[in-house]
């Protein structure tokens, strides 16, 4: 999240106004989604990775970790037009 948010320092990403297209930027985020979800699933890479299972205080600590820190980066684009 924090990626899409750092595109540009005045545009926020919840603005109607859209980002000009960047496809390394597209590429590099498709990939590193893929390559998470292999990590996952390759039953060789979950062992030498060590990936468990979150459980629900873990989900709710990331999501609160993901969503503070963007809605606090995008009030300050809204702050300083």
């Amino acid at each position: 999240m924090h990626a899409l948010s750092c595109r540009s320092k005045q545009r926020s990403i919840f603005s109607k106004q859209k980002q000009p297209p960047n496809h390394y930027f597209t590429l590099a985020l498709g990939g590193s989604f893929g390559l998470q979800i292999l990590a996952a699933i390759v039953p060789g890479m979950k062992g030498l990775l060590q990936v468990r299972p979150i459980n629900l205080v873990d989900s709710v600590l990331i999501g609160t970790s993901v969503v503070l820190p963007l809605l606090g980066n995008e009030g300050t684009k809204r702050l300083n037009p």
